[in-house]
């Protein structure tokens, strides 16, 4: 079995069950709608994205694998009239969403994004948040461009408007130079995060988990939720002995949860990566990793595994290697997405030495913690 071939299958296919989340932008021209859904989201999604008129005064932004579908409203700034338009093409692709029955295809959430700085809601925009929030879909206010006073001020106004909003939210999508020495720090975006997570159903929060780019604690704890289930359901039970020299049976399981990891946190990989990241892991260098040799690597960080061969070790010892083998990997991978680790770095011999050396520390304190 090629590890890394089998990783990529597990991949792609966890990242397919993960569905999509589709959530509409709404706002005026200089409302910020762009800015956020950039900060938000991986890959500067609004400027990269496929964006496609769905129909009139409304585009659909898109990538190629991104499990996230945005729904972009133009034009709500011009006359009321034409708002009315858009305000029924709104309603057309919420309703052709609920007739398909499919979870993929329903709006989750709509943003309603208006400047903080604007002062003010005028009437005829709040009757559209009004109005939006009669389609049944969570709809939050998102207030961009917010710092300082006026926007606890802009906050408190919009919530005493009635708008139906199931919240509003003050948000500075990006640093911004209010002055040759002086600039506001960006906040409010993993507020958003959360709230948005609350109102999107639970079998799809992998997917705006994976699609977002801000909240990097979330994907973590995400995917140490990971590595507890799937320790806990393959071994916890009973803690059945393992026959030593099948050890390579566990392997499909974790590789199913170093999969999972990897599409939390939204990593694009080819084969060659996935099998550098591995090799680094299990150190093997320049061969083909199969699933005996992944069982091997593994099994080096048991003190004194070399005199059990033909032996067993137990459920508690399988769960400790499943422990410390995604404890690293997200480590790994998580320095990967933040920059600090390319694929010519874990080539290095002292990095991969710094890898294993974490695994080793991580089996014996899982190890630890299964005993007592």
């Amino acid at each position: 079995m090629d590890i890394a071939a089998f990783s990529l299958i597990r991949l792609k296919e966890e990242i397919v069950n993960m569905g999509h989340v589709n959530i509409i932008v709404m706002g005026r021209t200089g409302a910020g709608k762009s800015t956020l859904i950039n900060s938000v989201f991986r890959g500067n999604l609004a400027d990269t994205g496929i964006g496609a008129p769905v129909t009139e005064g409304i585009n659909e932004i898109t990538k190629p694998g991104f499990p996230l579908r945005l729904y972009d409203t133009r034009g709500l700034e011009s006359a009321y009239a034409d708002r009315d338009i858009v305000m029924s093409h709104i309603g057309a692709i919420i309703k052709k969403a609920e007739k398909s029955g499919n979870d993929g295809e329903l709006i989750h959430c709509i943003w309603y994004c208006i400047n903080a700085n604007s002062n003010r809601i005028e009437e005829e925009e709040a009757e559209i948040i009004r109005r939006t929030a009669e389609f049944g879909v969570p709809v939050i206010v998102v207030l961009t461009q917010a710092f300082g006073e006026n926007a606890e001020v802009m906050k408190a106004y919009a919530e005493s408007l009635s708008l139906n909003s199931c919240s509003v939210m003050c948000v500075l999508a990006r640093d911004y130079n209010v002055g040759e020495y002086c600039v506001r720090k960006s906040h409010g975006l993993n507020l958003l995060i959360d709230k948005t997570l609350e109102v999107i159903p639970a079998e799809l929060q992998k997917a705006f988990v994976r699609a977002q780019s801000v909240a990097l604690e979330l994907k973590k704890s995400r995917a140490e939720a990971v590595v507890i289930t799937t320790a806990a359901a393959g071994f916890a039970e009973g803690f059945i002995p393992l026959p030593f020299a099948d050890a390579a049976a566990l392997v499909p399981t974790q590789v199913g949860m170093l999969a999972a990891i990897t599409a939390i946190y939204g990593l694009e990989a080819d084969k060659a990566a996935v099998a550098t990241v591995l090799s680094a892991l299990f150190g093997t260098m320049g061969v083909t990793l199969t699933g005996r040799a992944m069982a091997a690597g593994l099994l080096k960080i048991i003190p004194g595994a070399g005199s059990i061969v033909g032996g067993s070790i137990s459920g508690s010892t399988a769960a400790a290697l499943t422990f410390a083998l995604g404890r690293t990997y997200i480590s790994v991978v998580e320095k990967i997405y933040k920059g600090e680790l390319g694929k010519d770095d874990l080539m290095k011999n002292k990095v991969r030495k710094e890898i294993r050396n974490e695994m080793k520390k991580n089996y014996k304190k899982s190890k630890r913690s299964s005993d007592n």
